[in-house]
């Protein structure tokens, strides 16, 4: 199935200059391959919500699932630096360290 998106009817010239700084594209099509990964990663995170998957219950959980999608879909299965995950999720670099060694210490249990 194709979803079709059409940034302009959500976003105005103000957002998208901000979205294409915040994301780090330099033009337009840059800026509509990185909402399309993101995109995915949000669709991944309502198919596990709908069909009873890994349910967080709390806020950090959430940001958690959040993270692995958006690693998995959005940085195509690099890992983010604390930056990246400050301004993804409009974090202190503070609450990206701990969100992130909450997030690989899990991955690393889970691995074992």
């Amino acid at each position: 199935m194709k979803v079709k998106l059409n940034l302009e009817q959500l976003i105005g010239e103000n957002e998208n200059k901000l979205l294409k700084s915040v994301l780090d594209c330099k033009d337009d099509s840059e800026l509509r391959q990185a909402i399309s990964r993101i995109g995915m990663a949000a669709i991944s995170e309502y198919l596990e919500m709908i069909l009873g998957k890994q349910l967080p219950t709390r806020a950090n959980e959430i940001r958690e699932r959040k993270l692995f999608h958006l690693i998995k879909h959005y940085f195509d299965g690099r890992i983010p630096n604390e930056t990246e995950i400050s301004t993804l999720f409009q974090l202190t670099e503070s609450s990206s360290r701990t969100l992130f060694k909450i997030h690989f210490s899990d991955m690393i249990f889970l691995s074992h």
